[in-house]
């Protein structure tokens, strides 16, 4: 990782990735179940919807980090900030 743009691209993956991967793959359901008290059903489509509404929203993402790469740090730490609450 030479290039300043290969380990900014790494950051980015991980600082935007990172948050909703944890949640779906290892805390989303206990959580949502036991700690939120919601019903197997509920938290098996709000799991479902989230994963479908990221699928949704990375070409999305893509697509506009391509017709403005000055702005790709900028959309990045948009998405971060957006996911610590």
């Amino acid at each position: 990782m030479a290039h300043p743009g290969h380990r900014l691209g790494m950051w980015v993956h991980g600082a935007t990735f990172f948050p909703g991967s944890v949640f779906l793959l290892l805390w989303g359901f206990p959580y949502l179940v036991l700690g939120a008290s919601t019903s197997h059903g509920t938290a098996t489509s709000l799991l479902t919807l989230m994963t479908l509404v990221l699928m949704a929203a990375a070409p999305l993402i893509g697509n506009l980090t391509g017709l403005w790469p000055s702005l790709r740090a900028l959309i990045a730490v948009g998405i971060a900030l957006s996911t610590t609450g």
